[in-house]
């Protein structure tokens, strides 16, 4: 008898894949890429649903809606967002100023983002940006006093009244701001922080430092730091699962893994496919993982147990 183990599910993209999301039922993937395709895919089969309608997008992200809903593409200061049902395109903006680490709010009413500082201004500091999603436009801008524009993610707290951001910079690399006036609250680490994600419902911040092969915590707010542990490679990104009771990690060698705020693992994957794997992102009904990678391929992981998901390969 045939012993040998299913080939996983793999979907092939027009290069590197720039952006991912997963529906909240874990049926549908959705991606874009490099060459500016945004495609829905079937998860259980393979194959593509549909090209979104419009101009393609070149290294594009991509945001979803809590429901499930909306999809929104960004890069720069273009935002196109569609109806996932019928494809429809719902608007397609050209913003004043570049906008990017957009999240959905939690009642899917509102887009945050990074906006760009305005050079011509001095000092020129960025911007919490809050788009309509009916629109694509921005309705509000908050200036916020970071020294450095080299913001690597937003992080919305879970009453959405402060945000967090992540920065290369080292003297303000994990800060916690307030929403409504932008005046800095702390800095929670004076390092360059790659990647955050909150667990226990809130109550502990997992971040991954720039420099170093460990993934810290700390208590939130206080910032008092609760330990750190290994995930037995370099971390690159740490997000949060449908729980909040873990975190996935992955690492530059491409390794996914599953733990809790102690550090107390789940899974950690190995032999992984060629191809470096840019980024994950976790189903809301706890069930998959889907991961990105620079060759354009997309696979998809038991959330429970690491195993990649079986099925044939699709080139759509």
């Amino acid at each position: 008898p045939n012993t040998e183990p299913p080939a996983p599910l793999v979907l092939q993209n027009d290069g590197w894949v720039t952006g991912l999301q997963l529906s909240p039922d874990s049926k549908t993937a959705y991606t874009a890429d490099r060459a500016g395709n945004i495609r829905a895919w079937d998860v259980a089969t393979g194959k593509q649903l549909r090209t979104f309608e419009g101009k393609a997008i070149p290294r594009a992200d991509l945001a979803l809606s809590p429901d499930g809903k909306r999809l929104v593409a960004f890069q720069e200061k273009t935002v196109v967002v569609w109806d996932t049902g019928s494809g429809r395109k719902i608007a397609d903006a050209s913003n004043a100023r570049w906008v990017d680490r957009m999240i959905f709010s939690r009642d899917g009413k509102t887009i945050f983002g990074i906006g760009q500082p305005n050079f011509s201004r001095s000092p020129a500091w960025p911007v919490l940006a809050e788009l309509d999603p009916a629109t694509g436009k921005i309705r509000k801008e908050t200036e916020f006093e970071l020294p450095s524009s080299a913001i690597a993610q937003l992080l919305m707290t879970r009453d959405e009244t402060q945000f967090l951001t992540m920065s290369s910079n080292p003297n303000m690399g994990l800060n916690l701001w307030d929403r409504a006036s932008g005046k800095k609250i702390q800095v929670l680490a004076q390092t360059e922080v790659r990647s955050a994600a909150f667990v226990n419902n809130g109550k502990t911040l997992i971040y991954v430092p720039q420099k170093g092969q460990s993934v810290r915590a700390i208590a939130f707010p206080s910032g008092e730091s609760t330990g750190s542990f290994s995930t037995g490679g370099s971390p690159y990104q740490v997000v949060s699962d449908s729980s909040g009771k873990h975190v996935y990690s992955l690492d530059v060698g491409s390794e996914i893994g599953k733990w809790d705020a102690d550090g107390e693992k789940t899974f950690r994957t190995s032999d992984m496919p060629k191809g470096r794997i840019s980024m994950i992102v976790p189903a809301a009904n706890g069930k998959l993982i889907a991961s990105g990678a620079e060759d354009g391929t997309v696979r998809f992981w038991s959330a429970a147990t690491g195993a990649p998901l079986p099925g044939a390969q699709a080139k759509r």
